[in-house]
């Protein structure tokens, strides 16, 4: 199989029991494996990915294929639910950044990570696919789901990046819909981002997407926009990776990576271009009787919390506005505004800049 190793990159992260897995979408040709593990015991420069669960569930794109077969075509995120399963969400689409190659409709395939085999596949109904749909980025959700259906009555979300919509997925009735919405749409006036030197463009939609279990409030957000925004579950049930794994206590998990230069084609094979940090004794605040108290200085001072939605705001010191309650810590890690908006039709959210004076994503060869 064709491998060309500037043509790759990890776009999503999660973290077992012992080993970490990683997401390599095939954007564009030269991919082998698009969902990979090291062990959690490889430290240092280069670990040796090992296609998961083996090099049978990566034969797309060669003549022995069959969509039908069990096997992934090109995955951007995966979660692991608590009853230690994997849910790898597959797009179906072969090299999109080159011809779109549409090889396979959309499917997840839930992997038992005792066993290393497919315990469950997913294929979604024609209505809630459209012609240039992509898949990327997925959320389970646990908050209604009851211990003894071992995980199989969870909600999923899932963000359709090119076709602009969320797809909600019920796992225990089997059943799919699919929501739209404007705020989901790219923004053209934000289309180009900067980092350092680099200039690309890029219209995205919604690929940005995040859960709090306790506030039951979904948060996306396209990729070509400067608003974070806020749906609550209910109104969805009738948007690199950052993962806080509850098997790891307070660590964080952050997988960075050079996504500015591999989409311009100018990586350095002599540099790190991806990279996995764990970082330890972070504290949540999420059970704190009162929001944690924030100073809005413009420069960081180490003796004071800093709120850090402030330091990407250009010259919006007003925000956010007396009305709106102060950001929080999730119960998992996320950052998140509470009650943004209680209105579908009327979104509202943090505005910040597209562009980065610093590279803060030095990140595998």
């Amino acid at each position: 199989m064709f491998y060309n190793a500037e043509n790759i990159v990890a776009t999503g992260i999660e973290v077992g029991y012992d080993r970490i897995f990683l997401a390599t979408p095939r954007l564009f040709s030269g991919v082998p494996a698009t969902l990979s593990s090291i062990s959690r015991d490889s430290y240092g420069d280069s670990p040796q990915l090992e296609a998961y669960p083996s090099w049978s569930h990566h034969r797309a794109g060669t003549n022995e294929y069959n969509c039908s077969d069990i096997g992934l075509v090109s995955v951007y995120r995966i979660r692991i639910d608590s009853c230690n399963r994997l849910w790898a969400l597959d797009a179906g689409v072969s090299r999109s950044l080159e011809d779109f190659d549409i090889t396979c409709p959309p499917k997840i395939l839930i992997y038992d990570l005792y066993t290393n085999q497919v315990v469950r596949r997913i294929d979604f109904p024609t209505e809630v696919i459209r012609g240039e749909s992509l898949f990327t980025n997925i959320i389970v959700d646990e908050t209604t789901s009851r211990k003894e259906n071992h995980c199989d009555d969870v909600f999923v979300y899932i963000t359709d990046t090119v076709a602009p919509g969320i797809v909600v997925y019920d796992s225990g009735k089997d059943l799919t819909w699919r929501l739209s919405h404007p705020a989901m749409y790219p923004d053209p006036d934000f289309a180009e981002s900067r980092i350092l030197e680099h200039r690309f463009t890029l219209m995205d939609g919604v690929v940005g997407l995040a859960f709090d279990p306790e506030a039951a409030i979904l948060y996306f957000q396209p990729l070509a926009t400067d608003r974070l925004l806020a749906q609550d579950k209910e109104r969805v049930q009738f948007a690199a990776d950052l993962r806080t794994p509850d098997r790891d206590g307070t660590a964080l998990y952050i997988l960075t990576s050079k996504f500015h230069r591999f989409y311009l084609k100018n990586l350095d094979a002599n540099e790190v271009n991806t990279r996995i940090l764990r970082i330890d004794g972070v504290n949540f605040y999420s059970k704190q009787p009162h929001p944690y108290n924030y100073e809005p200085v413009a420069i960081i001072e180490k003796t004071k919390p800093i709120n850090p939605f402030f330091v990407l705001n250009s010259g919006e010191k007003t925000f956010p506005p007396p009305h709106v309650p102060r950001p929080q810590f999730g119960l998992n890690g996320e950052i998140f505004i509470p009650k943004v908006n209680s209105h579908f039709h009327d979104f509202n959210g943090l505005r910040f800049p597209k562009s980065l004076n610093f590279n803060h994503t030095t990140l595998l060869h």
